[in-house]
């Protein structure tokens, strides 16, 4: 896969469930049942200072370090308060998914983080003719259920690999219903076609 620097509106557009989290000033994405939020510190100037992403029990303010974002961090509650997405849309192509359960302390077990290797392999296999992908992204939108999340996944890929002389891009994208199995792997149970 090569390596591509663009603008992040390709990566950001269209999650309209997700929330985003101001990494410059610092801010909150709290549940539906306004008992937990995922925190990010005040980093400064965009792009040059880390941000720290943390779990925060409200009722006590108990806090649990995930990771540290520097780009665009985006947050996506189960209707129920119990599951988190977030989407570190760290560059402009990879699998950017990490995904939490709450326990019923208070604290967070990871569902799963990103595996690029993985999940690229799933999209190839499913599409053997993406073989020369430009870039791709994946990212939860919604929850479904305790293990379940509808994701997005798009991207570009030359479609006359074969022909150096003829390469012309296409745009892809996809609905995918996955289910989480454990470690970084997931199940795809739905793939709808859908626009770029």
């Amino acid at each position: 896969m090569k390596p591509h620097s663009a603008l992040l509106v390709f990566a950001v557009a269209g999650l309209c469930d997700a929330q985003k989290l101001d990494l410059v000033n610092g801010s909150r994405v709290t549940s539906p049942d306004n008992r937990y939020a995922i925190v990010s510190s005040a980093a400064g100037t965009a792009f040059t200072h880390p941000s720290q992403i943390s779990f925060v029990s409200l009722s006590d303010g108990k806090a649990q370090r995930l990771f540290t974002a520097d780009r665009v961090v985006q947050v996506v509650w189960s209707s129920r308060s119990r599951e988190v997405a977030i989407n570190d849309i760290a560059a402009n192509s990879g699998d950017f998914l990490y995904a939490y359960r709450i326990e019923a302390d208070s604290t967070l077990r990871r569902l799963r983080r990103p595996n690029q290797h993985l999940t690229e392999h799933k999209l190839v296999s499913r599409h053997p003719k993406f073989r020369d992908l430009v870039r791709w992204s994946l990212y939860a939108e919604r929850w479904i259920d305790r293990d379940t999340v509808e994701a997005l996944i798009r991207g570009e890929n030359y479609t006359n690999y074969m022909d150096p002389q003829r390469r012309d891009l296409k745009d892809f994208a996809y609905k995918w219903t996955i289910r989480f199995t454990g470690g970084s792997n997931f199940k795809i149970l739905n793939e709808i076609p859908t626009t770029f």
